[in-house]
């Protein structure tokens, strides 16, 4: 168990120092490729799980950013939120 604390301390370590020496329009990239790197060391199998639940809310945040209506804004949350939902059943 201390052994894992470490890995993670050191792991945590490293991106927050790669973190603030990019630029601040790729950060978003570092934390995404990290918290993936993270989850896989845990459980590889879900990776590709992972990466469809990260497109999806992707794909359906520019949908309402898109979008002037109330109703449709709703909408694309409502679908959001149960396709994420439907995958962690899956899961």
């Amino acid at each position: 168990m201390f052994l894992d604390l470490v890995y993670f301390v050191i792991f945590l370590m490293v991106i927050g120092v790669l973190y603030f020496f990019v630029k601040k329009e790729i950060r978003w990239l570092i934390i995404l490729i990290s918290s993936y790197l993270f989850y896989s060391a845990w459980a590889i199998e879900f990776i590709p799980l992972l990466i469809i639940s990260t497109l999806l809310t992707f794909i359906f945040g520019i949908c309402i950013a898109k979008t002037n209506s109330p109703k449709s804004k709703k909408f694309f949350l409502i679908l959001g939120l149960l396709s994420s939902l439907g995958m962690l059943a899956v899961a």
